[in-house]
């Protein structure tokens, strides 16, 4: 089974999690304004989709 897509879900200033990400792979895709609620409040998050790698097969 293959995973056609993962993706990290970041709030913007957390900037260690953002230098994390680019590490492992990860590149900006976008910024989604509100989409998620944390403490009863909304909250913007980046869009962060792994690089895909071709297959050594």
């Amino acid at each position: 089974m293959r995973i056609p897509r993962a993706q990290l879900l970041i709030e913007p200033w957390n900037t260690a999690s953002v230098r994390t990400a680019e590490s492992a792979g990860y590149r900006c895709e976008g910024l989604l304004r509100g989409w998620q609620e944390i403490g009863g409040r909304r909250r913007d998050m980046l869009m962060r989709p792994a690089e895909r790698r071709p297959s050594l097969r």
